[in-house]
């Protein structure tokens, strides 16, 4: 055979190779997944479980260990709205008390055991705006929807699409009535956590996360907690706010008006580094200021 022939040869090899690929690929793109079991049962308001019944305990000297979560995202967070979520700050600490609630998916969720403490840390950043607003892709036809009736061609382009609608609003432009959206987004996430302190039995901390992220998508975030019920305003926004130092110094003047808060790095381990750096955002070295205020 010529060198002619050999080329030839090769070429329709391959394209019948990429023609069988692409085919196949449809073929098993546009078939819907099977029955997802996790997504049985599906959530009942009439048959929900109830939160427990948590008993006030004495205190003691002793040391005890104690369970909760500091970090949850609720619908009025962008990310978690965008991926379906429709739980509240109240629904949030409903389920950490024991009650059954519905997941993003529409199944119904518990805990096998009631949590000690528990804070909502929602991003402070568009506090409650992506929901306001009621666009997204989910909201055109649910999370549950889309997992038991679309294929798997439909599901993957369903991820590209929301992982834009996500960065789209990431990058959205702060507004000035986005500040009333916040607040009251704001003083929901306070009165979730006030309704459900129980002295002795559950404890609950007004929190926020601040959301500074770095190049290439790296963390640079603290889930700030509160000591007591009191709380600004407005939660610390890293749009306003974007170096860490900006963020210390407001809680500084926060702790001198009465206000006991900390701030707890989140994520540090997808920081690149810059959580451990040896020089501040601008880029330059630390110097004994900057340590006295980081400690």
């Amino acid at each position: 055979m010529s060198l002619r022939g050999i080329l030839r040869a090769t070429l329709f090899a391959v394209g019948a190779c990429l023609l069988i690929a692409v085919v196949g690929f449809l073929v098993v793109g546009l078939r819907r997944p099977p029955t997802d079991p996790t997504l049985e049962p599906a959530f009942d308001p009439a048959t929900a479980k109830p939160m427990a019944r948590l008993e006030r305990r004495p205190a003691t000297s002793d040391r005890q260990a104690f369970f909760g979560d500091l970090h949850i995202h609720t619908a009025l967070s962008a990310d978690a709205f965008v991926f379906g979520v429709r739980a509240m700050p109240d629904d949030a600490y409903r389920f950490a008390k024991g009650a059954s609630i519905a997941h993003g998916n529409g199944s119904e969720i518990r805990l096998s055991r009631p949590l000690d403490f528990a804070a909502v840390t929602d991003h402070s950043e568009f506090l409650g705006i992506t929901r306001e607003r009621g666009e997204g892709i989910l909201v055109e036809r649910s999370l549950r929807d889309r997992l038991q009736n679309d294929t798997k061609l439909e599901l993957t382009w369903l991820y590209t699409r929301t992982m834009k609608e996500l960065w789209d609003n990431i990058g959205m432009d702060v507004a000035p009535e986005h500040d009333e959206i916040r607040g009251a987004a704001w003083q929901t996430v306070i009165a979730a956590a006030r309704s459900h302190y129980a002295p002795g039995a559950f404890t609950t901390f007004i929190a926020y996360e601040w959301t500074r992220s770095g190049p290439n998508g790296t963390h640079l975030h603290r889930n700030v907690i509160y000591g007591s019920d009191r709380a600004p305003d407005l939660p610390i926004s890293a749009k306003n706010a974007p170096d860490a130092r900006d963020l210390w110094n407001a809680l500084d003047r926060q702790r001198a008006s009465g206000m006991p808060v900390l701030a707890i790095p989140h994520n540090p381990n997808l920081s690149g580094g810059k959580t451990f750096a040896v020089r501040d955002m601008a880029g330059r070295p630390f110097d004994s200021d900057y340590v006295a205020t980081r400690r």
